[in-house]
């Protein structure tokens, strides 16, 4: 379960008005959503949460009552849970971990980093105000704590020198971390960024996604460019566009769709479910296009075609095209 769980954005919209009334009372509940990804990408089916709250991003204090919630429903990655701790926001900061396990698993795993409570949570503070003051956060407008920027509705940035230049449900978590805007994107790594798009993470240290659905870069120093569900999961990995794409290490996949390699230093330049495997010693393969087409030796090429097909001991061999070729050796 934990290497499969990559991490988990969130954003708190509910109870978002502050209540200035001494006498007009506000519950302590408000509505948690999040985005849970995972190796394999957006999460689906059912998951048990748990929630606890502290006074603090590391160690620290519980404060309130822990609360799971069982066989949450997790659909294209997205979540809702109402939550309530009581009456516990006061004004000051608040963390929230969070532990996560497939329904009827033994143990939670718990993700990292906790999630620093904005908007909503503080906003029920204002029910003991007996004299108006001034909201914690103002919808569209922008707000600087400790050298992060925020510009946008129901964005949240907690690490140091971060910013959302605009968009709506963003997050950064990472120091010098960037989302210029968009929907649901996220950074949680350092020194990173989010162009734009929707739903895509920046989970590597001096990670990119220019933009795009669903895309996640996850090595350090990995790309993707844009275009949909890509991910690059290795160190220096790169996907200029098209969908379903996947590197590992130094790696480059130029476009199309469904394209694996899991060899490092290795090309494919586009096509249809061709894939770059794994063997010892396998590096240096390239795939231009095509469909189907299959590499496992060293330094091996296929230039495009069908269902074209490379074994692990033709080291260096070449198809140029063509359908249902392949090089064995004795």
């Amino acid at each position: 379960m934990k290497s499969r769980i990559l991490m988990f954005t969130v954003l708190v919209l509910a109870n978002s008005i502050p209540v200035i009334n001494r006498g007009f009372a506000q519950g302590t509940v408000f509505t948690y959503q999040g985005r849970l990804i995972t190796t394999n990408g957006p999460a689906a089916g059912a998951y048990d949460m748990a929630f606890t709250l502290y006074d603090a991003a590391g160690g620290g204090n519980v404060v309130g009552n822990a609360l799971t919630n069982s066989a949450v429903t997790v659909t294209n990655g997205l979540f809702t849970v109402p939550l309530d701790f009581g009456n516990v926001f006061d004004g000051n900061a608040r963390w929230l971990e969070i532990g996560v396990r497939t329904n009827g698993a033994e143990n939670f795993v718990t993700l990292s980093p906790r999630q620093l409570l904005t908007a909503s949570p503080q906003s029920i503070y204002s029910q003991n105000a007996g004299t108006a003051g001034v909201a914690n956060t103002v919808s569209g407008t922008a707000t600087i704590q400790g050298q992060s920027l925020d510009i946008g509705a129901s964005n949240s940035v907690s690490g140091a020198y971060a910013a959302i230049a605009g968009g709506g449900s963003n997050t950064v978590s990472g120091d010098y971390g960037v989302v210029s805007g968009g929907h649901g994107n996220t950074v949680s790594a350092g020194y990173s960024g989010v162009g734009g798009g929707s739903d895509n993470a920046a989970a590597g240290n001096h990670s990119t996604v220019g933009g795009g659905e669903g895309n996640i870069a996850g090595g350090d120093h990995s790309t993707v460019a844009g275009g949909e569900g890509n991910s690059a999961m290795g160190d220096h990995g790169a996907i200029g566009g098209g969908a379903f794409n996947s590197v590992i290490d130094y790696d480059v996949i130029a476009g199309g769709e469904s394209n694996v390699i899991d060899s490092s230093w290795s090309v494919v330049a586009g096509g249809l479910f061709n894939h770059v495997f794994e063997a010892p010693g396998t590096y240096w393969q390239t795939i231009s296009g095509g469909v189907v087409n299959r590499t496992y030796a060293r330094a091996a090429t296929i230039g495009g075609g069908e269902a074209n097909f490379i074994e692990s001991n033709a080291v260096e061999g070449t198809i140029g095209g063509g359908t249902i070729n392949a090089i064995y050796l004795d």
